[in-house]
């Protein structure tokens, strides 16, 4: 069997509608990630979707997830996923409760460099002297906090730090 042939694509457009995903959805998956018409479909694709049921993201979220970061279905599920899952519940402060519910809500957090952006916004909230229970309530709650905050540069950390003022940095 072929890549991109009829008898390989036709389990995997089925499973997506299984999953719930619209033809347009299924549409976005494949135009960004064309690739999956290559791949093997229970290795690859199955395998991911039961990962994300197991950490407790509900059956009728799997789908958005999908369409809202395909790229996740591409990615390694040892070397990253499973690792920035345990990022997650073990430096982050996400409870196993929350897990599921912060990826469903941002599973663009599957993306994200442990060492080059997760690591150093965890450092920086916890520098303010959020907890770590706190911080993990906070990602249950936006997790695109980590995706989206950029802490502030050096010279504003410092600017801050020696006049006290908590908006030195914003003038």
């Amino acid at each position: 069997m072929g890549c991109g042939t009829e008898e390989k694509f036709k389990p995997l457009v089925k499973y997506f509608y299984y999953l719930g995903i619209s033809k347009d959805g299924i549409r976005k998956i494949l135009v960004t990630r064309p690739v999956l018409l290559c791949v093997d479909f229970e290795t690859t694709i199955v395998s991911k979707v039961q990962f994300l049921r197991d950490i407790g993201v509900q059956q009728d979220a799997i789908g958005n997830v999908l369409v809202r970061f395909p790229r996740l279905l591409t990615f390694s599920h040892h070397k990253k996923i499973r690792t920035v899952v345990i990022f997650l519940l073990t430096k982050a402060g996400v409870s196993q409760k929350n897990i599921g519910k912060v990826i469903a809500l941002g599973p663009e957090l599957l993306g994200c460099s442990i060492a080059n952006k997760l690591d150093h916004n965890v450092k920086y909230f916890l520098s303010l002297g959020i907890t770590l229970r706190q911080l993990g309530e906070m990602v249950a709650d936006f997790p695109m906090l980590h995706i989206q905050y950029r802490h502030p540069s050096p010279q504003v950390s410092l600017f801050a730090k020696n006049d006290g003022s908590a908006f030195a940095g914003s003038y």
